[in-house]
């Protein structure tokens, strides 16, 4: 049961219909989780990005100035993450290079903001800069090597502008801006580098993933194949 669900009042018609109930009770109205008493009331922002780890039910939110934030969500940007996280855990596990994390990965590694908690659509942290070498529990507090952000048709510009200014504050060595529409990725380096590339050319992973070349086309799904008028025989020229 999540957190919004267990604030809520029900009839205990309702709550019979509800999943996810196991080990919990209608008490006056509102689920009660057996043995532990009340479910304990949400704190208000602004958050600290440890009471924000505690909440439930904030995978693909980040926090914003100690306020929860929903990222910007589509199908067809979830397809492209998949397709670069295969690409990138492909190189990167075949090489050791280290480890590739999902857009639940949360990083707290921002000084300037420090109610702050930026969840990357995919991240790279090198090899042997996690303590003991394994990814945490919880959210990184370290600043990863690559960070990459498939833009959503919903996101603005200002929001996307903002992340990539984050991220270059605090030196994250790549960042890749991929642009489904335009079919196109802008590659920020963090000493001030800016680099476009288009479906018909090559990414290099340098200097962040050694080795590693895609080709740009490959990120995005195959283009449907154009529709070709087809004339009657007996048509006019």
């Amino acid at each position: 049961m999540t957190q919004s669900m267990a604030e809520t009042t029900y009839t205990p018609e309702e709550f019979e219909l509800l999943s996810d109930t196991k080990g919990w009770e209608l008490i006056d109205g509102k689920p009660v989780e057996k043995d532990r008493g009340e479910v304990p009331a949400r704190p208000t922002p602004p958050l600290t990005p440890e009471q924000f780890e505690s909440l439930s039910g904030m995978k693909g939110w980040e926090l914003i100035d100690g306020t929860p934030k929903e990222k910007s969500v589509g199908t067809e940007n979830g397809m492209i993450q998949i397709r670069i996280g295969r690409l990138l855990a492909a190189h990167v596990d075949d090489n050791r290079l280290g480890y590739v994390m999902a857009d639940d990965a949360g990083y707290r590694c921002f000084p300037h903001r420090p109610r702050l908690v930026r969840k990357p659509d995919l991240s790279f942290v090198r090899t042997g800069r996690f303590p003991n070498d394994r990814p945490p529990r919880g959210y990184a507090k370290l600043v990863p090597d690559l960070c990459v952000e498939v833009v959503s048709p919903n996101d603005l510009y200002e929001e996307v502008d903002d992340k990539v200014n984050d991220y270059l504050l605090v030196n994250v060595p790549m960042i890749w801006v991929v642009n489904a529409a335009l079919r196109t990725v802008l590659v920020y380096l963090a000493d001030g580098t800016i680099r476009r590339y288009t479906a018909d050319q090559e990414l290099p992973g340098e200097p962040v993933l050694p080795g590693l070349v895609i080709r740009v086309a490959d990120l995005f799904p195959p283009l449907p194949p154009a529709t070709v008028a087809v004339l009657p025989l007996d048509a006019p020229a």
